[in-house]
């Protein structure tokens, strides 16, 4: 029951869908006639009694106006334009309706055929139709509907030909042939159905309708699009404004993906302040604290008159050591009063820091020598222990101020301020106690020192004796190397 119902439905649109034009036929359209008049008008015209001519005689009363044809065989015909009759866009023609009355008995007896045939946009036939119309008694009525092999768009066709044929075959002279009357034909058609491409993957022109639709809805849809470039950038922009340069806003995600990625990469950059501190105060706080250990050791020297002095160094920086060293010759042990350090950006306006030391060293009687007793031993480990005490401290004091001025540099609130904070704590960062004592040691010569006790004076230098050993051998040497700046004089 569902399958008769939808065939139902289907065939029921298709009626809908064919349409039928008006009767083309007009009365004024038709040759091939020998006579023409107005059999139903005011001054009726009798076709019998008009004339005694031959061929058809045309009657003009109205639009359905009949022919009648004479003892001489005679073809009268009209030719419709289909594009004048039917214009329009995306129309085509599957058929035509007919229908006419004819007349072909005793006193109008003879031969009466008709024909309609369509012709293309180039001449030729596209299909022919004959109608023969027998012997009646009476007026009869020929009528029906003929499809075409195919359908037509009204690009390709042209005319429509409409055209009847007929004689007396008893001869007689004047018009009492068989007669055609009441003529109607109309052209049925429908609607292309690729009129719009895209109804059909079949039709022509159906892919490039297709991707003009689809461009119109995308430009995304596919590369050949027009604008496709410039959506497909914006697509990619939208996702990412760092796809391209061009891109709204990649000036601005640039910089957020630097400073994601390193907070030092501008100063505008959140985090900056932080991040700086600890690359460049941190790390140097901790480099510092794990890799230097204090092994200053007391310098020793010994006058020409025999007294032993012991210098103790507490920076590695040579002015700043010559304020703050301490250095006992023969005085008893004393405490050393506070030290400044002094800040490596005085410029900047940074105050100082007061790093409290204290220093003790031992030193032996005013007139006695030096052999390095067992006693003697003994208080230079004192002085050698006091000392490493005194330089950590220093340097706890030191690395607990830097922590102090490294958190003033994390909330100043300007780059001049930081860096005139920072100045200071790279200062106390670098501060390593008892380090010029690497430059400024010195090595007491024991054995020289026994020699100088022993012989009562200091010992000669010996490295220049072989001068006096080899002198010819030298002095030939030296001859020699004279004359080779006398060659081509």
């Amino acid at each position: 029951m569902k399958y008769i119902l939808v065939v139902l439905l289907l065939l029921s649109s298709l009626v809908q869908a064919q349409s039928t034009t008006d009767n083309l036929i007009t009365s004024s359209g038709w040759t091939g006639q020998v006579y023409s008049g107005n059999i139903g008008g005011a001054n009726p015209v009798s076709v019998l009694g008009c004339c005694t001519g031959y061929g058809a005689f045309l009657d003009t009363s109205s639009t359905n106006g009949g022919i009648t044809f004479s003892y001489s065989s005679r073809t009268v015909s009209q030719a419709i334009a289909i594009n004048q009759a039917l214009s329009g866009t995306g129309i085509q023609l599957s058929g035509y309706t007919y229908s006419w009355q004819y007349l072909n008995q005793d006193m109008n007896g003879g031969t009466l055929n008709g024909n309609i045939n369509l012709k293309s946009n180039t001449g030729s036939t596209l299909g022919s139709w004959n109608y023969s119309m027998p012997t009646t008694t009476d007026w009869t009525t020929m009528s029906g509907t003929q499809s075409f092999s195919s359908t037509y768009s009204l690009a390709n066709v042209s005319n429509l030909n409409v055209s009847f044929t007929g004689n007396d075959n008893r001869f007689w002279g004047g018009f009492y042939g068989p007669r055609v009357r009441n003529i109607d034909v109309r052209l049925n058609y429908t609607n292309d159905p690729c009129a719009d491409p895209l109804s059909s993957s079949s039709c022509p022109g159906y892919a490039a309708a297709l991707l003009t639709q689809q461009c119109s809805i995308s430009a995304l849809y596919d590369p050949s699009c027009p604008n496709y470039a410039t959506a497909y950038l914006t697509q990619q922009c939208s996702i990412n404004a760092l796809y391209s340069p061009s891109c709204p806003g990649y000036a601005a995600a640039y910089y957020t993906q630097q400073c994601s990625l390193n907070a030092l990469y501008d100063s505008g950059c959140p985090g900056y302040s932080e991040a700086y501190a600890k690359k460049n105060i941190l790390s140097s706080s901790t480099t510092t604290s794990t890799t230097t250990v204090s092994t200053t050791e007391p310098s020793v020297t010994v006058s020409s008159s025999g007294t032993v002095s012991t210098t103790v160094p507490l920076v590695s920086d040579s002015n700043v050591n010559s304020v703050i060293t301490s250095t006992t010759t023969s005085a008893a042990p004393s405490a050393t009063a506070a030290v400044p350090l002094v800040s490596t950006t005085p410029q900047q306006g940074v105050q100082n820091a007061n790093l409290q030391t204290s220093t003790q060293t031992a030193a032996p009687a005013s007139n006695s020598r030096q052999e390095a007793p067992a006693s003697g031993n003994t208080r230079s480990a004192e002085t050698k222990t006091d000392s490493k005490t005194n330089q950590q401290q220093m340097k706890a004091n030191a690395t607990e101020k830097a922590k102090e001025e490294m958190k003033k540099a994390s909330t100043a609130p300007t780059m001049e301020a930081q860096i005139a904070t920072q100045g200071v704590v790279l200062g106390m960062m670098s501060f390593v106690p008892g380090f010029d004592s690497y430059q400024t040691a010195t090595i007491v010569d024991i054995n020289a020192l026994r020699l100088q006790r022993l012989y009562g004076k200091d010992v000669v230098e010996n490295r220049f004796v072989n001068r006096r050993l080899f002198g010819g051998s030298d002095r030939i040497h030296q001859e020699m190397v004279e004359q080779q700046y006398q060659l081509g004089r």
